[in-house]
C-alpha cells in the first residue's frame, strides 16, 4: 500500500510535482471559489430563503444580546443548529459594521475553499497532480455548490470538517506519513471532530459518517479473503467477522480511538450541559425537532418527505460530477471495487457511508448530500484521468466512454445557446409561455449582455467539446466541462432561479437601504416581517407587534416612532379591510383572499418598497411613522399563515 501511495504520488515521467506547480494549482482552486462565490454574490439576492435568514437572525442576536452560548431568532426562537456559524460570523460583522450578503456568508465562503484544498491534497495523495486539481474543479463547479458554495447555512462547514477528518484518517491509516508526524495528524483528526459537533448535527452526524467511511474502508481495504479458506458458509462468516474484528481494533488502535472520544464527551458533554441549564426546555425541544422527528418522522410538524430517490438526487444535484462517477464503474474491474489495490475503494466508502443513514432517515433534503460531494468528484476526476490515460489498444473498447463524458459539455453548450433566447424573445411571448419560462421583471444591462454573449461563445464552445472528444483529450473535455458549468451557475444565479425571476430579495435589500438613513438609530416597530430580510440588512432588531395580543395596545404602549410593516402585516395586526378590489391578494386552493390594506391608519407613509414581493404573501413594504396615540385600527387581525394551510417552515425554507 505504501509503495503504491509513492507511486501513485508522481506524476507522470517520475517527476514530483514541485513547489512551483503546487502554488499554481493552489491559485486555480482560489480563483474558482471566487469565481463560483462571485457569480452568486452579483446575482439577486436570496438571504431570505432556504432558512438564511434565521442563522443570520441569530448572528444579529449574539451581537446585541450577548447570548453567544444559545443565540436566538427573534421569529423562529432557539437556534436550532450549533453555534459555530455564530461565532465565526458575529466578529466579522462585528469587525466590519457591515450587514450585507458577503459578509454573512464569510464562513460558507471561507469552509469552500479549505475544502477545495482539501480535496485537491487528497487527489494528489491518492492518484496524482492531475486528480487532484481536477477534482477540486469538479467539485466546485457542480451544479448544487453553486448554491451552496454562497449559502449562510450550516451545511458547508459540515462537509469542511468531515473532508478534514477524512484528510487526518487516511493519513494515519491508508496513506501512511511519517511516524513523527502521526501523532499531529491524529489530533486534527479528533480536532476536526469537535469542530464537526460544533457546525451541525450536535457530534451524532458527523460522527456517524466519519466513523461509517473509516469502518467501511478498514474493514475492506484488504479485501475478505481470509489466509484459510474454511468449508461451510458459517465457518468462512466466522472467519470474516474474526477478519474485520481484529482490522477495526488495529485502526481504532492507531486513531487513539479510546482517548479520542474521551476528549470529545468531555469537553462536547459539559458545553451541551452548559446549554441545557441555559436553555432549558426551549433547548430540549430542539433536541426533540431535530433529532427524533427528523429520524422518525412522528411529531408535531416533522419535516416531510420525498418520492424522488437519494441516490436519483444525487446523480442530479451533483452533474455533471456523477456522469463522470457512474463512469468510473466501467474502468475498473467489478472485483477491485472494494479490493485495497482498487482506486474507487475509499471514495465509494465515503459515499457510502453518507447516502445510506440519511437515505433511511425521514425528510431527506439535498443538503444532506453535501458532505459526499468531495468523495464523488475524487471519483469523477480519477475516472476522466484514467479514461485519458487509456493505452492505445484500449481505446476503440472505451470508445463509447469518450463519448459518454462529452454529453454533459455537450448539453451545457447547447443551453448556452438556448437559454439566452428568453431574454431575446421576452416581447413576443405570450402570457401562458412567460408564466411556464422564467425571466426576470428587471436586469442590470451588463447582465443582460453577458448571457446575450453566451449564445456566440457556446457555438465555440460546442466546436471544442466535438474536437476535444473525437481527438481524445478527454482531459481537455473535462475543463471545457466545468468552464460550461460555469456559464450555466451564471444564468441559473442570474436569471433562471426564483431569486432571479421575482426579484424579492432584491427588493428587501433595497426597501433596507432605503430606509436606514431615515430611521437611524431610532427605536421602531416591525409588523408581518417575520419573513423578510429587511431587518437583517438594518443590522438590528424591532420591536414585533404580534397577533393574537391585541396589535392596537401593543402600538399605543410602545414607544417607537417608526413601523415597518408589509401588506401582509397590515392585514394581519387588523390595519385593513376586506375588499373585492383589494390591492392584497392570495388564494387557498380555489378561494382568493381580497384585502385593502390601510397603511394610513398607522400613520404617514414615508417609503414604499420598489415592487411587491412574492414570498410568502408578503406584498409591498412600508416605512410609516406613527401618528400621535391612541391608534385605531380599523379591522380585526387576521391569521394570515392559518389560512395558507400549506405554509410552513419546511416550505418557506425550499429555493
Amino acid at each position: 500500500m505504501q509503495r503504491e501511495a509513492e507511486s501513485l504520488r508522481r506524476e507522470p515521467g517520475g517527476a514530483r510535482p514541485t513547489l512551483r506547480r503546487t502554488a499554481a494549482d493552489v491559485a486555480v482552486i482560489a480563483l474558482l471559489v471566487a469565481i463560483v462565490t462571485g457569480i452568486s454574490a452579483t446575482a439577486p439576492a436570496s438571504t431570505y430563503a432556504h432558512a438564511q435568514r434565521y442563522q443570520i437572525d441569530c448572528v444579529l442576536d449574539a451581537i446585541h444580546n450577548g447570548r453567544w452560548l444559545l443565540p436566538r431568532s427573534q421569529s423562529r426562537g432557539l437556534d436550532r443548529k450549533p453555534p459555530l456559524y455564530i461565532w465565526l460570523d458575529a466578529p466579522i460583522v462585528m469587525l466590519t459594521g457591515v450587514c450585507d450578503d458577503i459578509v454573512f456568508r464569510v464562513p460558507t465562503m471561507a469552509a469552500t475553499l479549505l475544502t477545495g484544498l482539501m480535496i485537491y491534497s487528497l487527489g494528489r495523495r491518492w492518484h496524482d497532480r492531475r486528480v487532484g486539481l481536477l477534482a477540486a474543479a469538479l467539485f466546485l463547479t457542480a451544479a448544487h455548490m453553486g448554491k451552496l458554495a454562497f449559502m449562510a447555512l450550516t451545511d458547508m462547514l459540515l462537509t469542511c470538517t468531515i473532508t478534514a477528518a477524512v484528510l487526518c484518517a487516511d493519513r494515519v491509516l491508508y496513506h501512511r506519513a511519517g511516524v513523527r508526524r502521526r501523532g499531529l495528524w491524529i489530533v486534527g483528526f479528533w480536532l476536526a471532530m469537535i469542530v464537526g459537533a460544533l457546525a451541525k448535527g450536535w457530534g451524532l452526524v458527523n460522527g456517524c459518517l466519519v466513523g461509517g467511511t473509516l469502518l467501511l474502508a478498514s474493514g475492506l481495504r484488504n479485501g475478505l479473503r481470509t489466509p484459510r479458506p474454511r468449508a461451510g458458509w458459517r465457518r468462512r462468516l466466522g472467519d470474516c467477522i474474526r477478519l474485520l474484528w481484529r482490522r477495526w481494533r488495529r485502526d481504532a488502535a492507531a486513531m487513539r480511538l479510546p482517548l479520542g472520544l474521551a476528549a470529545c464527551l468531555l469537553l462536547l458533554t459539559q458545553l451541551y450541559v452548559a446549554m441545557a441549564r441555559v436553555g432549558g426546555e426551549s433547548f430540549l425541544r430542539v433536541v426533540y425537532v431535530e433529532f427524533w422527528q427528523r429520524l422518525t418522522g412522528v411529531g408535531e410538524s416533522p419535516p416531510g418527505g420525498t418520492s424522488v430517490p437519494p441516490i436519483v438526487q444525487l446523480l442530479y444535484y451533483d452533474f455533471p460530477v456523477s456522469v463522470f462517477v457512474i463512469g468510473a464503474f466501467f474502468l475498473v474491474s467489478p472485483r477491485l471495487w472494494l479490493r485495497g489495490s482498487g482506486p474507487i475503494l475509499l471514495p465509494l466508502c465515503w459515499i457510502a457511508a453518507v447516502m445510506v443513514p440519511f437515505s433511511v432517515s425521514h425528510g431527506f433534503r439535498p443538503d444532506y448530500m453535501a458532505p459526499c460531494y468531495p468523495a464523488m468528484a475524487l471519483l469523477g476526476a480519477w475516472a476522466v484521468i484514467r479514461l485519458a490515460d487509456a493505452p492505445a489498444d484500449r481505446r476503440r473498447r472505451l470508445s463509447p466512454l469518450r463519448h459518454a463524458f462529452a454529453a454533459p459539455a455537450v448539453t451545457l453548450a447547447v443551453f448556452w445557446l438556448l437559454l439566452p433566447l428568453n431574454l431575446l424573445l421576452k416581447p413576443y411571448m405570450s402570457r401562458d409561455l412567460y408564466q411556464v419560462i422564467r425571466v426576470p421583471v428587471e436586469m442590470p444591462e451588463a447582465t443582460r449582455w453577458t448571457i446575450v454573449a453566451l449564445m456566440p461563445a457556446g457555438i465555440l464552445l460546442l466546436l471544442l467539446i466535438v474536437r476535444a472528444s473525437l481527438s481524445w483529450r478527454i482531459r481537455q473535455l473535462a475543463m471545457l466541462t466545468v468552464v460550461a458549468m460555469l456559464g450555466m451557475l451564471f444564468m441559473d444565479r442570474h436569471m433562471l432561479c426564483r431569486h432571479a425571476s421575482t426579484l424579492d430579495g432584491e427588493t428587501m435589500r433595497q426597501f433596507a437601504r432605503q430606509i436606514e438613513p431615515v430611521v437611524g438609530a431610532q427605536p421602531c416597530c416591525l409588523a408581518g416581517m417575520d419573513h423578510t430580510t429587511v431587518p437583517l440588512y438594518l443590522g438590528r432588531w424591532g420591536e414585533r407587534i404580534l397577533p393574537p395580543a391585541d396589535p392596537a395596545v401593543q402600538l399605543n404602549e410602545s414607544s417607537a416612532r417608526w413601523i415597518v410593516v408589509s401588506q401582509r402585516g397590515l392585514v394581519e395586526i387588523g390595519a385593513a379591510r376586506v375588499d373585492p378590489k383589494g390591492r392584497y391578494r392570495f388564494k387557498v386552493g380555489k378561494t382568493e383572499y381580497a384585502y385593502a390594506p390601510d397603511p394610513a391608519s398607522l400613520g404617514r407613509v414615508h417609503l414604499t418598497s420598489p415592487r411587491p414581493v412574492k414570498f410568502a404573501e408578503i406584498g409591498e413594504f412600508y416605512l410609516i411613522e406613527l401618528k400621535p396615540r391612541p391608534i385605531v385600527l380599523p379591522g380585526r387581525p387576521v391569521d394570515v399563515k392559518s389560512l395558507l394551510r400549506g405554509e410552513s417552515d419546511e416550505d418557506l425554507e425550499g429555493g
